[in-house]
């Protein structure tokens, strides 16, 4: 069976290598579409509890350090909110190990 595919992705914040110019053969290809940061609820429920104002990138998702830390102490972000290179569940998990473990060690060390 042959299948014709043309697709378009536009990623504003990420830039891959320029992949237009090579030939792929594949029996399956999975994809996403329409993807976007879901922060308004966290943005207004942080506000609203007097929280603060979390940062956002240019591309709407919570800016966080290599740790996952935000701009707001004691506050990570994981997952679907921060991850702009490869949304996925597998680095969603990643993610979230890693912010347990950076808040274990803020808390351990009084940051």
């Amino acid at each position: 069976m042959k299948v014709a595919l043309a697709l378009r992705i536009d990623i504003p914040s990420y830039q891959p290598p320029n992949l237009c110019d090579r030939t792929y053969a594949n029996k399956h290809l999975c994809f996403r579409m329409g993807y976007t940061p879901n922060v308004e609820d966290i943005i207004r429920l942080f506000e609203e509890g007097g929280v603060g104002s979390i940062k956002l990138t240019q591309a709407g998702y919570i800016a966080t350090d290599q740790y996952l830390r935000t701009s707001i102490s004691h506050i990570y972000a994981a997952g679907d909110v921060a991850n702009t290179i490869v949304p996925s569940v597998a680095t969603a998990v990643a993610q979230g190990a890693i912010a347990a473990r950076s808040l274990e060690e803020d808390l351990l060390c009084g940051v």
